[in-house]
């Protein structure tokens, strides 16, 4: 009998017997005696690569902070502080007897070189974010800074750390923890917070001279910052010691107080340290350039734990595996549950309205066919709700069409009223243009059934009704109108300007006392077109504006949400919501108006719609 004829719950129980039982057999057995032999070998090799990696990382610390030692020193104005005043002075003044102008100017001088020293190690610095703060000091005590403080008078030339650092013949001395000294940092470090760095500083005309040196203090927090994804196991762990045997930097580990640094003898080694119970394993490297020695740690019996754990683990495991699959192989076919639980999830999914879940295994027996037919349900029902969405959004753009083609009666009769009146008054000259006004108002507003019209003909539409509203209201308000160069012939939505200007007139105008003023404006940002309707009119206390807003974002969920009425929203006004959504359904999110304003002061409206070419 072929397999592929075989049932589902036969070719389960055959595969499994075949495929689990010799990645059990090689996995569970020899790996573990493999594994076991090399895991020591690469605890110690790992330590060591890390010892060598943060000692050359500590190297390049020393020698950058070495290197800018040095750019310090041959600064014109930092060089200039270590000569001896008297030479310095020579050096710049002129021959013969000096006024008490070049005097003054030579003092002039001698501040705008400290200045610009100062500035410099600040920049430095800056720059170098290890750094806790540099000094200068001179052989005569003088000293130059603005990271430090004298604590006493006592001179610093005569401090331990400054006569071992001229008296040596390195090019920079390292001072790990510099207590008592007799300075003060500005910016709150401490003598345990910081390792200093002091380069002597020699005359060039004798070299034999100490012309003074330069102190940099390096943060210690470097130095930890170097340790912080070192990792010994569980147990391990790093630690710094200096050519003293002292302890520059080291994590708190109760083990690390009873291994003295000063018993790691020669460079580079390994040795075994036994503290009660345990033994550990002590790897070090000492730089030959900084003299520091780099210290990795870890617990022998914790490796060999973990090591006899995991054989004794696997051989179990391995055994008990193969010994239960045996048993468990014949109800091995209960796991046909599975695809129907998924089967069974994925429709959970689609209940909550999650339509773009899919059953995903290709499988030709009864399971597969289900899930095919799963698959080929959830798309003919998602392809109804896109397509009764579709009908609802087009039934929406209808009736937005319809709402724009209509005209609000009593604009007309107001306007046909003022038309009568300047009849009588005036004569037959302000007819004809009010009458223009208005003809311009219905042909742009109609457009002979376009959507989209030139940006000029949407603000002569919305000038000719602020030239009707204005002769209606005479003194009541001034307009102007303004579009930026090169906006003219794009295209944009029709009838989008003058339902704001209507706003701004009856919500604002009207209710300010005296003359108002609105300003109607177009510019270009990015690849959008900023229309604004600004007035000065009463404006819109924080409350409302508030509930405007909300307003606003709301109508993005009202077009797939029919069942509610427009009425429901009841501080935008009808045309602004009218506006708002239609560029809403048009270009979608990011789109459509948005309101500032500030009661008794006016009112911002602005259109965001893209710049559409010709």
């Amino acid at each position: 009998m072929r397999i592929p004829s075989l049932s589902i719950r036969n070719r389960l129980l055959f595969s499994f017997l075949a495929l689990l039982l010799l990645p059990v057999i090689t996995l569970g057995v020899i790996g573990p005696l493999i594994f076991s032999r090399s895991i020591e070998t690469q605890v110690i090799d790992h330590t060591l690569r890390m010892i060598s990696q943060v000692d050359k990382n500590l190297e390049y610390l020393v020698v950058n902070l070495e290197k800018l030692s040095s750019l310090l020193e041959a600064t014109p104005s930092i060089h200039q502080f270590f000569m001896p005043p008297e030479e310095a002075a020579q050096k710049g003044a002129p021959q013969g007897p000096q006024t008490s102008l070049e005097v003054s100017l030579q003092a002039s001088l001698k501040a705008s070189r400290q200045a610009n020293a100062l500035a410099f190690m600040d920049a430095c610095r800056e720059t170098h974010k290890e750094i806790a703060g540099i000094l200068l000091i001179s052989a005569d005590d003088r000293i130059l800074t603005s990271h430090y403080t004298r604590i006493t008078r006592d001179p610093l030339t005569l401090e331990p750390w400054y006569l071992k650092a001229v008296g040596s013949t390195q090019a920079v001395s390292i001072f790990s923890r510099p207590i008592g000294r007799n300075i003060r940092s500005q910016l709150g470090y401490g003598s345990d917070d910081v390792v200093s760095i002091v380069k002597p500083i020699r005359d060039p005309a004798q070299f034999n001279r100490v012309a003074g040196a330069i102190l940099i203090d390096l943060r210690l927090e470097s130095i930890q910052e170097l340790l912080a994804d070192s990792s010994l196991g569980r147990d391990g762990y790093l630690y710094i010691s200096d050519q003293n045997g002292e302890l520059v930097f080291a994590p708190v580990n109760q083990t690390i107080y009873r291994i003295a640094p000063r018993q790691l003898q020669g460079s580079e080694g390994r040795t075994l340290r036994r503290y009660g119970q345990e033994v550990f394993q002590v790897l070090y490297k000492r730089s030959s350039y900084t003299g520091w020695t780099t210290a990795g740690v870890f617990s022998v019996q914790s490796v060999l734990r973990e090591v006899s754990f995991i054989r004794l683990y696997a051989l179990i495991v391995g055994s008990f595996t193969v010994f239960l699959a045996i048993l468990l192989s014949v109800f091995f076919a209960s796991s046909i549950a599975l695809p129907v639980e998924k089967l069974r999830s994925l429709m959970k999914q689609a209940e909550t309205g999650d339509f773009s879940i899919r059953f995903s295994e290709n499988r030709e027996d009864e399971i597969g066919q289900l899930g095919h037919s799963f698959n080929r349900m959830i798309e003919e029902i998602s392809n109804l709700i896109d397509q009764v969405y579709q009908e609802q959004q087009r039934k929406r753009e209808t009736e937005l069409r319809v709402l724009q083609e209509q005209i609000k009666p009593h604009f007309l009769y107001n306007t046909l009223d003022t038309i009568q009146w300047m009849a009588q008054e005036h004569g037959a000259r302000d007819i004809v243009d009010m009458v223009n006004a208005l003809t311009q108002l219905f042909r742009v507003g109609l457009s002979k059934g376009q959507e989209m019209i030139p940006l000029r003909e949407e603000f002569r539409h919305v000038e000719s009704y602020l030239f009707i509203q204005k002769v209606r209201y005479e003194d009541k308000f001034d307009y102007t109108i303004s579009i930026a160069s090169g906006l003219e012939q794009l295209r944009l939505l029709k009838v989008i300007l003058q339902p704001l200007v209507e706003n701004a007139i009856y919500h604002g105008i009207k209710e300010r006392r005296g003359k108002g003023h609105i300003q109607v404006s177009a510019v270009r940002e990015g690849n959008d077109v900023l229309l604004t309707v600004e007035d000065d009119g009463i404006g819109m206390p924080a409350d409302k504006l508030a509930q405007l807003q909300e307003e606003l974002s709301s109508i993005r969920e009202l077009r797939t949400e029919s069942h509610k009425d427009w009425g429901e929203l009841g501080h935008i006004g009808f045309g602004a919501r009218n506006v708002h959504e239609r560029i809403f359904l048009n270009f979608g999110p990011g789109y459509g108006i948005t309101y500032s304003s500030t009661w008794g002061l006016g009112t911002r409206v602005t259109i965001r719609h893209p710049a559409i070419e010709v």
